[in-house]
């Protein structure tokens, strides 16, 4: 929240900020000890002495050069930090300039996201003892939920239209080798696919329930009954048509379909709800 409020940015894909949170332990706390000593270095000499300043600065490339160039992923965050801030009193400015042109001159910013991107995944392996999602199946994920959502609405070789329920299933299944928090605009993902995952994670309870408890949870969830429908989870709601919650239900829906711009006469699941006077 710092990072956004003083940069007036979203988080980074792979950053120093997101692995702050995580418990560490066992082989790890060497290897974090090393990370936050190197990082501590350009904290501390932006507001000390002279000879601090110059030692952070020879440092730099000896222990970047040490640790493989995977620790350079936290500079650049940290400098984004302090070029943002407002209140400089007490900061040497000129020494963090010269860091940020140290930066720029040896690495391209396509370097710098690869060491991101490295960085992060070993930590993750290290902290959190899982292994990161294969880049190929990430990017193909992205250009294969690209075509399908081109498809909505249009009709295969057997006249059938592809609709919001196949979508939303396909969905599913192509980002389920993913972390959750990977299905968001951040990475690429498009704002109806980052819906769908935002709406399945709402609608989690209902599918923990009995069948028999699960009309009663559906009527005391509009929004959620509402989401339900909009991917094509019920054809039917549990609410009577022109009821105080129907109404309620009918007018998210009537925001979404024209939010992310779906003709709804192209899913005919919505057919009975037109006669209906939706």
């Amino acid at each position: 929240m710092l990072f956004k409020a003083l940069s007036g940015r979203e988080r980074r894909e792979y950053g120093i900020v997101d692995m702050l949170t995580w418990d560490i332990g066992g082989l790890a706390l060497g290897v974090t000890h090393d990370l936050f000593d190197f990082l501590a270095d350009i904290v501390q000499a932006a507001a000390g002495t002279d000879e601090m300043k110059e030692a952070a600065i020879d440092r730099l490339p000896r222990d970047a050069h040490r640790f493989g160039d995977m620790f350079i992923f936290g500079y650049r965050e940290i400098l984004d930090i302090f070029e943002t801030m407002t209140d400089t009193t007490g900061l040497d400015m000129y020494y963090i300039r010269r860091l940020r042109g140290w930066l720029d001159e040896n690495y391209t910013p396509e370097e710098l996201d690869k060491i991101d991107r490295t960085a992060f995944e070993k930590f993750q392996h290290i902290l959190a003892g899982t292994n990161p999602p294969d880049p190929g199946v990430y990017e193909q994920a992205l250009l294969d939920l690209v075509d399908l959502e081109t498809r909505l609405g249009t009709k295969d070789d057997e006249g059938r239209y592809y609709t919001l329920k196949q979508f939303g299933g396909n969905i599913a299944t192509i980002v389920k080798p993913l972390p959750p928090d990977m299905v968001s605009e951040d990475y690429g993902f498009s704002e109806l696919v980052v819906f769908y995952a935002e709406c399945s994670q709402r609608w989690e309870p209902l599918y923990n329930l009995p069948s028999e408890a699960r009309d009663d949870w559906r009527e005391a969830h509009i929004t959620e009954e509402a989401m339900l429908l909009f991917w094509g989870k019920y054809s039917e709601s549990v609410f009577t048509v022109g009821s105080p919650q129907w109404e309620e239900a009918r007018k998210l829906l009537t925001i979404w379909f024209d939010y992310y711009n779906i003709d709804k006469t192209k899913h005919p699941a919505f057919a009975t709800w037109e006669v209906q006077g939706y």
